[in-house]
């Protein structure tokens, strides 16, 4: 089978993308909205980080628009593309091919396709503006920079922060119609505040513009490189307001992913939290001169784990009920309908945590009973029912997908194991009840 073949210049300006050439000329400015200034205040009022972390944050944005640009309808396996990328650094001396070959792998784990990543020199314009004023302000330091997507594992560690008195600063991507939830859920967090100077930065975009003269439906929707970009940008503030640690919670059973099938190995299960993920991007950091480290402090944690430790920090079921988990939320299709379909991976796992750990579940979802659900929507059901009853052993978790060296396989066999249990409690719910939809839906 041939791969679809994909040839992108990223741009930094109008007359850069002139020199593209035979190339398909992408920019931040023309497909994701996010001009020059707006990169400078995003950290304010913290200077601009260092150039290493400019770079990298300019560099996985390209793949991120490269990923999104690129149709893998045109593959033969209709997956499997070969991407080539011209990107922009501004020392070609700290990207060197160990940088080069780190970064291209960790591209090919999180999308499964080929990437040829070439780089070359430019100078950034520096601001004339006085952020240097601010480099010994209090305000210009953390203690940790965190993604808060609005989801339950990202509420859970942000209400904990804030109980504690953690001087930490939220990083959130959003789509338009999601925003007000978010804010809705941060407002909630943000009661829990000991005294802590807990704060936010805009929410910045997510949606791609397609390229010119193309219509929205030729963007590729599979966005495998989107959780490379959320860690690169929580790399880039965490930087700019000198914070040692950039916080990806995600809670072990997502983290490691494993494929419920056969066919969902590799990149067909998202990558973007694995263990060797956020290790070979902590390599990548310092290669490049950095020392900010990427952790997830819930790699230990189930679903109903996480939720537990959202109400111990002293969130209520309703704010619980209220984060948003759905992979696909058809909200985003129709304001009529719900935020979550449950009936996604992200859902049926979101609805076992909050069974396990609170008993119930009051999620309005399209689906609240996935029995009504036609035949065609419940594949994740079957998969997830049929590999919580199979064996999983060290093999198994090693053989998708490596683990660091310097990690211990054994707890993440535990917490997998737990987080089949949860599963299979909740499957059992309403699997066990030998009802005519319930066959129906067999």
């Amino acid at each position: 089978m041939s791969a679809a073949v994909y040839d992108f210049y990223y741009a930094t300006s109008e007359m850069d993308a002139a020199r593209a050439g035979g190339r398909t000329a992408i920019s931040r400015e023309a497909n994701l909205r996010m001009s020059e200034p707006r990169m400078r205040t995003l950290t304010h009022p913290a200077p601009l980080p260092p150039e290493w972390a400019q770079d990298l944050w300019d560099v996985v944005i390209g793949a991120y628009l490269a990923d999104r640009l690129a149709p893998r309808k045109k593959a033969d396996d209709r997956w499997t593309r070969h991407i080539s990328l011209a990107l922009p650094v501004t020392d070609l001396g700290r990207w060197t091919d160990d940088c080069r070959t780190l970064l291209s792998d960790l591209l090919q784990t999180a999308t499964g396709d080929r990437w040829h990543l070439e780089f070359r020199q430019w100078r950034r314009i520096r601001p004339t503006d006085d952020t240097d004023l601010y480099q010994d302000d209090a305000a210009t330091y953390a203690d940790e920079v965190a993604l808060f997507s609005g989801g339950l594992d990202s509420t859970a560690y942000a209400a904990a922060t804030a109980r504690k008195g953690v001087d930490a600063i939220l990083v959130s991507f959003s789509l338009q119609k999601l925003a007000a939830f978010q804010s809705a859920i941060y407002s909630d967090i943000a009661r829990l505040s000991a005294g802590s100077t807990l704060r936010t930065v805009d929410k910045l975009p997510m949606e791609v513009s397609p390229l010119k003269g193309r219509k929205r439906r030729s963007l590729e929707p599979s966005s495998r490189s989107r959780g490379l970009l959320f860690i690169a940008t929580a790399v880039y503030l965490a930087a700019a307001y000198h914070a040692p640690r950039a916080i990806v919670p995600e809670n072990g059973q997502l983290a490691i992913n494993p494929p419920l099938s056969p066919a969902r190995m590799a990149s067909c299960s998202t990558r973007s939290v694995h263990p060797w993920v956020l290790g070979q991007t902590n390599r990548l950091v310092r290669l490049l001169g950095g020392s900010v480290e990427v952790v997830n402090p819930f790699l230990t944690l189930t679903k109903g784990d996480v939720c537990s430790s959202a109400q111990e920090a002293g969130l209520s079921a309703g704010s619980l009920f209220e984060t948003i988990s759905c992979g696909n939320p058809p909200f985003l299709h129709n304001n009529h309908r719900p935020l979550h379909c449950g009936l996604c991976v992200a859902c049926l796992l979101r609805r076992s945590g909050l069974r396990t750990a609170l008993g119930h579940d009051n999620t309005k979802y399209e689906f609240a009973d996935p029995r009504t659900a036609p035949a065609t929507r419940l594949l994740n059901v079957a998969a997830l029912a049929r590999w919580s009853a199979t064996s999983y052993g060290m093999r198994d978790l090693l053989g998708d997908q490596p683990l660091p060296p310097d990690s211990d396989p054994i707890p993440l066999l535990e917490v997998l194991e737990r987080g089949r249990n949860e599963i299979s409690m909740w499957l059992g719910s309403f699997l066990a009840d030998e009802t005519p939809a319930a066959g129906a839906a067999a």
